[in-house]
């Protein structure tokens, strides 16, 4: 559930960019480590110009061995000379002292080399930490990126660590210290790789117009400083079903009529629905609702709607008699942007823990119409890993914008996906779920007569 009780969740959507891994050799400057002592030593070498290991003695409280051991080690590292009886410093070491705080430091770094393999999301080589392969969930909706990025990958992702590398060593992998890139020696590409993140679509007041997304994972909001990865998301939509009003509104009425849902039934005056005041009174719970009857918005997957119910259930588990052998899920997902994401593995989860029988009779049925048998497999091998068994239909039970899940004898749930009321034309889910004993066999009975047509199922 949203934050904010005035927003409310339409969808949950889970979308995968591309990734794209490359093999990346390069060199690095790093501050070398230096005792206390040595540093100490150094700098009074260096304010003295010139000093005597007398002079160093007397001044630390050195044995003549103490400070003989000090001076071989520093002459070994090229940071100081003998000028007869003196030491000073050799031009590298004055050359490598830093004003730090008012006091002349000294700083000395030498060159490693290292190798990474390392992940960049390729809407805009951003470097990514995710598992070096993670499969597609075909529930995702695969979001496009620009051609061009596929052009010259070695050399953009060469550019990117570069521009990148501060990023990539002192916040993703956490070496810290004080280090800078000196050179990248080579890169090589590898292995594709995939970056999912879960995505909910939501309208806030006052109007409940505005369809905003918000992301499960913060790196998202990272990628989408110039609102780049929301253009993407906008432009993978589903384009909607073309709009009918006069036909989405009779639907709308036969559809509360069917179903005898009197919560809905209160905010349609003379033909004409009042979705606003319907979203402004369910965001501020101002609708007076049953124990086993609950008006919802948004899909039946959406966290909220999850555990409204899974309440529902264990309510009617306690008062039931036998479990149920069957389970029906009936939608046309056509322009909908309806069951991409793993949210609904676990609904249906949910369901399993209700049913008595067989698992083949989790039945998912599709209304792709008579002649559409291509888009029914491609729904068909999305949504296999959630569903057991999956048919396709010829026409939808009461209408094309309506979406029934029927447990008969416990459960029955029915959504109207409204279109047409928000600016981006994202499909509001409204509807109900129950378990009244008396409505669940009234919709199980409508269900059962559809389903037993000739012409239902292709």
């Amino acid at each position: 559930m949203s934050e904010n009780p005035k927003e409310i969740v339409l969808n949950e959507v889970n979308f995968t960019l591309p990734v794209k891994r490359f093999l990346i050799e390069f060199s690095e400057r790093k501050q070398k480590e230096m005792s206390v002592t040595r540093e100490f030593v150094l700098r009074f070498i260096f304010l003295s110009e010139a000093c005597t290991p007398a002079d160093i003695t007397e001044f630390f409280g050195f044995t003549f061995k103490e400070a003989k051991y000090v001076l071989k080690s520093l002459e070994e590292s090229s940071y100081i000379k003998w000028v007869n009886d003196s030491v000073s410093l050799t031009d590298y070491a004055k050359n490598n002292f830093i004003a730090k705080e008012d006091k002349d430091m000294p700083r000395f770094f030498e060159v490693s080399d290292d190798t990474r393999n390392i992940g960049f999301e390729l809407s805009g080589y951003n470097i990514l930490t995710i598992p070096k392969s993670e499969q597609n969930n075909k529930l995702s909706i695969d979001l496009k990126v620009s051609n061009e990025n596929y052009i010259d990958m070695a050399e953009k992702a060469r550019k990117a660590f570069s521009q990148q590398y501060y990023e990539f060593t002192n916040n993703i992998i956490k070496l810290g210290g004080d280090r800078e890139l000196y050179k990248i020696n080579h890169v090589e590409p590898k292995t594709d790789s995939l970056f999912t993140f879960k995505t909910e679509v939501s309208l806030d007041e006052p109007s409940y117009r505005n369809v905003f997304l918000t992301f499960d994972d913060e790196r998202v909001y990272d990628l989408d400083t110039e609102g780049r990865i929301s253009g993407i998301i906008n432009d993978s939509w589903e384009k909607p079903k073309p709009l009918n009003i006069h036909r989405l509104n009779t639907g709308l009425q036969i559809f509360i009529k069917e179903t005898k849902n009197t919560l809905l039934a209160n905010y349609l005056r003379d033909g004409v629905f009042s979705v606003t005041q319907l979203m402004k009174d369910f965001a501020t719970s101002n609708i007076k609702q049953d124990v086993d009857t609950q008006l919802i918005i948004g899909n039946l997957y959406t966290k909220e709607n999850r555990i409204k119910i899974k309440a529902l259930l264990e309510y009617a588990g306690k008062t039931s008699l036998s479990r149920p052998k069957r389970m029906f899920w009936t939608v046309d997902p056509e322009g909908k942007q309806w069951g991409h994401t793993s949210s609904i593995m676990d609904l249906v989860k949910t369901f399993v823990n209700y049913i008595d029988g067989d698992l083949n009779n989790l039945n998912l049925l599709l209304n792709t119409g008579a002649n559409n048998q291509e888009l029914f497999y491609q729904y068909k091998d999305s949504y296999r890993s959630a569903f057991y068994t999956i048919e396709s239909t010829r026409n939808s039970f009461i209408n094309e914008a309506t979406e029934f899940v029927v447990i008969p004898g416990l459960f029955a749930a029915g959504i109207f996906h409204l279109d047409g009321v928000n600016d981006s034309r994202m499909p509001v889910p409204i509807g109900m779920i129950t378990v009244n004993p008396e409505q669940v066999e009234m919709i199980t009975e409508k269900f059962n007569e559809w389903l037993d047509k000739p012409n239902t199922l292709n």
